[in-house]
């Protein structure tokens, strides 16, 4: 019999599904497994432990965000670029309580190089969408499109941190993110 083969798409996805559920500690990859109907061999085909999934996900989710978010620097306007990237933020939101594993990796994967280095290459995309956000900020500043006496570092940790609030009407991720912008971007002022 012939082992069902998985699509790193439907791997990746029911990875951080079951990351999101259940946590570090929770996840392996027997409920990996019959998550996706397949035998824990045909993970093993793949990778070597839950470790070195786990830092793959956290890989390529983060280069999807940043091909996302790379998309973005087409639009002239800085503030839609802003505003593009927040709603990009909001829609991959769990990505960031996947970070938060981290800690965790970093201590169970200690002996592997291969961990060590996509987490170190996760770390890197992060400050570079921190660096792509000041630059939209910088250039929305320059367009007179935002206040300049506010720093861009304050505004930009606002925006990164905007992902945690949490959402109690359960709004889409798009909706949400546009409510944010607007109250952020407008204030808390009637509007005229």
């Amino acid at each position: 019999m012939a082992k069902k083969k998985v699509e790193r798409g439907d791997l990746m996805t029911a990875t951080e599904r079951l990351l999101v559920e259940r946590g570090y500690d929770g996840f392996n990859f027997s409920l990996l497994s019959e998550r996706l109907g397949v035998g824990r061999s045909t993970l093993y085909d793949h990778f070597s432990n839950k470790d070195d999934l786990i830092a793959a996900y956290m890989t390529d989710a983060m280069a999807g965000i940043i091909a996302e978010c790379e998309s973005l620097r087409a639009e002239d306007e800085a503030l839609l670029q802003i505003k593009g990237m927040i709603r990009i933020f909001h829609t991959h939101s769990q990505l960031h309580q996947i970070v938060q594993l981290i800690p965790a990796l970093k201590a169970a994967g200690a002996a592997s190089e291969k961990v060590a280095q996509a987490l170190a290459a996760v770390q890197e995309d992060h400050q570079w969408l921190a660096e792509l956000m000041t630059a939209a900020l910088e250039t929305a500043q320059g367009q007179n499109a935002i206040r300049r006496d506010v720093p861009t570092a304050m505004i930009a940790a606002l925006l990164f941190q905007s992902v945690l609030l949490p959402n109690p009407e359960g709004l889409q991720a798009g909706r949400w993110s546009e409510q944010i912008f607007d109250l952020l971007y407008g204030g808390l002022q009637v509007p005229n």
